[in-house]
């Protein structure tokens, strides 16, 4: 059975940051939801752990 994970992943040895994707997440201030859609291996739970790691506004997961 599936067992969501409550905590923000850490950062990995080799991680980019993706400077021009977190502007954007940190511009949306003003949605209740936001949906990352991607093909598998493109780096959206990297982005969204960078993104929680940074972002001032609580977050759950």
């Amino acid at each position: 059975m599936f067992a969501p994970q409550h905590a923000i992943p850490r950062p990995l040895k080799h991680e980019l940051p993706r400077a021009g994707l977190l502007a954007h997440l940190h511009a949306e201030t003003d949605v209740a939801l936001l949906a990352l859609v991607a093909p598998s291996g493109y780096g959206k739970t990297t982005l969204l752990a960078q993104h929680a790691r940074r972002a001032a506004r609580p977050w759950r997961g």
